[in-house]
């Protein structure tokens, strides 16, 4: 199965790293805690930025936003192919990506559980609203 990567320490945030069985594909998920509030789509860019510093051939291929609002980019450098998305309440922000080693062909099952694995994962958020007290009749 997916082997757990151990999460290396930050300060600045928390990450979560699995890989595929063959090493080649991968999911993560960042968790920021921000010291002000910023928009998923700042962040996004900040992402892409951070990933482009680390390879000189960084590239973005493309940005959107689909019907939940969430903030999507794909990237890819010399060595890797990202695809992700932000989402961001208050002063907290989710990175949530899976990615894949250009190096060797993807397995195609594999490829398939990280991007399935991407619409799975639920950052832990409270309610915007309280439900409304139900009527009882007595």
């Amino acid at each position: 199965g997916w082997e757990r990567i151990a999460p290396r320490p930050s300060r600045l945030y928390s990450h979560e790293q699995w890989r595929s069985p063959s090493g080649h594909t991968g999911v993560g998920v960042a968790y920021i805690r921000m010291p002000i509030p910023l928009g998923a789509g700042t962040l996004a860019w900040f992402a892409k930025q951070e990933y482009g510093k680390k390879s000189e051939d960084g590239r973005i291929i493309a940005q959107w936003t689909d019907n939940l609002g969430r903030t999507w980019f794909e990237v890819e450098n010399k060595k890797y192919h990202v695809r992700g998305y932000v989402t961001t309440r208050g002063l907290d922000a989710w990175i949530i990506y899976s990615g894949y080693r250009l190096t060797s062909t993807p397995d195609p099952m594999e490829l398939s559980v990280a991007l399935r694995s991407l619409e799975t994962i639920a950052p832990i958020m409270p309610p915007t609203t309280q439900p409304a007290k139900a009527f009882v009749m007595k």
